[in-house]
């Protein structure tokens, strides 16, 4: 049985396999984009025309016996005992995927819709899951209940899926540039994230206690205690924009930036946020330099660590007067980004520096050789380090002056700029 577009359904007879013959035809009244046979009965997604079911007792005159209308395009079908479960494809997001009772051949009836997203491209079933292609995913679907079928969640494809077939527990995909096989016995889907929608984008965020610091135009203080219902609590704009933060007790730093002629304008920035709901500008340090970029900063023990993109420019600031801050030195250094931990500062990608004294960082080890300036993350004796040349290395922190490479990982070709460790 042969859905074959505009000519409809055509029944071809193989019981001599050297030599198929056409036995019947129905020339269907859209495009015939996929047929399923069950029980006498061969099931059509006809392109705009829907869902069709035609008699097909007597394979040489196939008979229509019912139809069902869909909103967009029918172009795949499963059958699930009583159910058709039919892709009703569009372009962009506007993919349906319907449930449809064919328990009565002459009268189909629509139960159950849900939406696809990222434009579906066909569909399998495995007892009440279907499994829904798109351009970069596999979206599952429980349809335990036809009537009311429910969105588990989404396996991200590495391109855009073709094929997939579905075993016990494994799903198989072919895409146009790879095979992956997913365990589905295990549905770890991401979670849906909660948002907050912001007035303009947010350039950089630090988190303590149940609050949010976003750099987001100004200084956007957000609370965090129901993450169901993100609320703002307090706002404060500024000349220049903040593009970094850090926070340690009831203080704010931020690094802001204006561009300038020749020279561009930096600020570094304190604010008081003991009360979320009316955050104080407390003091400020200004000065000019060539570059315009600045990954982020670091805090440690009332000073402030801030590396100036090709500017070769690293300051030191202190801030234990939060109204007065002030540099009290600087490192001859190029690295996008720094983090201070246990009494030490690392410049990813280049140096390890002692800050037994805050003001005055000691040399006392390298990070040359694991990459390029990337982003660094922590885990007990041990440190991560991603690779913004596509590598992510694990390196051994026992002896903190002296970090013993583990283990690292290439990433394909992949710009490697963040890292987390979790669990």
């Amino acid at each position: 049985y042969i859905a074959d577009g505009s000519l409809g359904l055509q029944v071809v007879n193989v019981a001599n396999p050297v030599s198929p013959v056409l036995a019947g035809t129905l020339n269907t009244p859209g495009n015939a984009y996929a047929v399923q046979v069950e029980n006498a009965l061969a099931y059509v997604a006809d392109g705009t025309t829907g869902l069709l079911v035609i008699d097909i007792a007597v394979p040489t005159v196939p008979v229509l016996r019912g139809t069902v209308n869909t909103p967009n395009t029918a172009n795949d079908l499963t059958l699930a005992g009583g159910v058709a479960v039919v892709l009703d494809f569009a372009s962009g997001a506007g993919s349906l995927v319907h449930f449809i009772d064919v328990t009565v051949p002459t009268a189909p009836a629509i139960i159950g819709t849900v939406a696809s997203p990222d434009g579906a491209t066909g569909i399998s079933t495995r007892g009440a899951t279907a499994f829904v292609s798109s351009n970069t995913r596999i979206t599952l679907i429980d349809f335990s209940d036809p009537a009311q079928p429910v969105l588990l969640g989404s396996y991200v494809a590495n391109g855009q899926p073709r094929e997939m077939v579905i075993g016990d527990d494994l799903l198989y995909v072919a895409s146009y540039s790879s095979f992956e096989v997913f365990d589905t016995s295990i549905q770890a889907f991401p979670p849906a994230p909660y948002t907050l929608g912001l007035a303009t984008s947010v350039r950089d965020v630090a988190v303590s206690d149940q609050f949010a610091y976003a750099c987001a135009g100004g200084l956007v203080i957000v609370d965090l205690t129901d993450l169901a219902d993100l609320t703002i609590r307090g706002q404060l704009a500024f000349d220049y924009e903040p593009i970094c933060v850090e926070v340690d007790g009831q203080y704010a730093y931020l690094l802001a930036f204006r561009w300038g002629d020749f020279l561009n304008d930096w600020r570094v920035v304190v604010v008081d946020v003991a009360d979320p709901d009316n955050p104080v500008q407390v003091g400020a340090y200004d000065w000019s330099a060539q570059s315009s970029s600045c990954s982020e900063i670091a805090y440690a023990d009332g000073h402030l660590y801030v590396p100036l993109t090709y500017a070769y420019e690293f300051k030191i600031i202190d801030v234990n007067d939060p109204s007065q801050p002030h540099p009290v030195g600087s490192l001859s250094l190029t690295s996008l980004g720094i983090t201070a931990r246990d009494g030490r500062l690392y410049a990813h990608g280049q140096a390890i520096y002692d800050l037994a004294v805050a003001s005055s960082p000691v040399y006392c080890g390298s990070l040359n050789g694991y990459g390029l300036n990337g982003d660094l993350c922590f885990n007990d004796g041990d440190m991560f380090n991603a690779d913004a040349g596509a590598d992510l290395w694990a390196i051994s922190n026992a002896m903190p002056c002296q970090p013993q490479s583990i283990a690292f990982i290439g990433l394909q070709n992949r710009y490697v700029n963040d890292v987390a460790f979790l669990d």
